[in-house]
Parts: C-alpha cells; structure tokens; sequence
C-alpha cells in the first residue's frame, strides 16, 4: 500500500482561512453584519437596524367609509379589498337566491384582486424581466410574478362568472339580435 503524499506549499502565506466572511453575511447574535464594497476588500462591520415586524392591525388604522355601515361590512381592512368588496356587495345581496356561502365566494375574489394589485405593484418596480449569466452567457428570464399574475387573472375572471358579476356584453353570443343592435 502506498503512503498519502503530504502537500507541500510553496508559498509564504497560508490559504484563506474558512472563516472569513462573504458580502452580507450577518454575525450570529449581534445586529452586525460585514459587507465589501468591492471584490479583494476587506469587509468591513455594519451595524444592522432590527426589522419591524409587519402588523396588519398598526398598518391599517380603523376605516371609515360607507363599508363599516353596510349590513355586510368587508371582513379585511386592506383599501383594495374594501374596494372590490363594495363594488359588488350589493349586487351579490340583493339577489333572490343570495345565501352566505357567496359571502365567501366574494371574499376569495377581494383576495385576488389584493394579490393582483401587489403583483402589477412589483411588475412596475422591477420590470417584467431580468438579466442572468450562467454557462450559455447572458439571457433575458421572465420573473415568476408574471406568470403569477395571469393565473391571477384567470381566477378572478373564474370568480366573477361563479358570482354572475360578468359584463352584459360577455353573456350572450354575437348570434343574439338584441345585444347585436346595442353594439353597433
């Protein structure tokens, strides 16, 4: 059997020690965390500000709209919700066959607008697509928010026909005479 061979160095200086921290890295414990400015620079400590944690009842005060009146008053404070909520609240409570279960129904579809809302939010910040470089070199990737998004809109259009909140319009085929002399 033969020996391990020891590895020899050439070279004064010893490896990198496997302690030495990467851009960002946060020091356990400590509201620190070690950041370069550039590539071969020393890091150098940041003092951290702790996160506030996200509250729903501090970020959306008490409202006060025609909502908090209503007979049925949108469940959520979020205004996007609220909104939608009161767009179609009296249409869906005043029909004959109105049963609490659409309460829910309406619920899920305020939901989705919300959701719609925050992802068209972030597609105006960030774009709809972003640069990567990987083996093949550059390429064009599109976010997964905007696959999102259409899914989104595919539900809230699902939704609105379980809740009969379609347009007039999308009801009948262009074969019906009637809406056929509305149009033109």
């Amino acid at each position: 059997m033969k020996k391990p061979k020891k590895k020899i160095t050439t070279s004064d200086q010893p490896k990198r020690p496997r302690g030495n921290p990467r851009r960002g890295l946060k020091v356990q414990g400590t509201d620190e965390k070690f950041t370069r400015d550039y590539p071969g620079q020393d890091p150098k400590v940041v003092k951290v500000p702790e996160p506030k944690k996200f509250d729903p009842e501090e970020v959306w005060p008490e409202p006060k709209d025609e909502g908090t009146k209503h007979k049925y008053p949108p469940p959520k404070r979020d205004p996007t919700f609220r909104k939608v909520w009161m767009q179609f609240i009296d249409n869906i409570s005043g029909r004959d066959n109105f049963k609490v279960g659409h309460l829910n129904t309406l619920e899920i579809l305020c939901d989705l607008h919300v959701e719609y809302e925050e992802l068209r939010r972030f597609l105006r910040k960030n774009g709809r697509s972003y640069q990567s470089y990987g083996r093949a070199g550059m390429q064009w990737k599109f976010f997964p928010e905007v696959g999102q998004l259409n899914n989104v809109q595919a539900q809230i259009k699902e939704y609105m026909k379980i809740l009969g909140l379609l347009l007039t319009k999308d009801k009948g085929g262009p074969d019906t005479p009637t809406e056929k002399n509305d149009w033109t």
